[in-house]
């Protein structure tokens, strides 16, 4: 029974998991700023590839070019 005890005190003490985790946790934080990020960019960046398509569609149909 003591050898299990002292597994167990031994298990709950180790704590170099708990960096992974860490990491782990920030690694996910970061990710849902850059989701949020792009999510909330998405119409503004949606918007300019249109316009600027626009813009080429325009300018070379002006030169005869479709």
């Amino acid at each position: 029974m003591n050898a299990l005890k002292q597994k167990l005190r031994c298990f709950f003490s180790d704590e170099r998991g708990a960096t992974a985790v860490e990491y782990a946790l920030f690694a996910a934080a970061v990710a849902g700023v850059i989701v949020a990020i792009v999510f909330s960019m998405g119409g503004t960046v949606d918007g300019l590839f249109k316009k600027s398509s626009a813009e080429f569609d325009k300018a070379f149909v002006s030169k005869g070019g479709g």
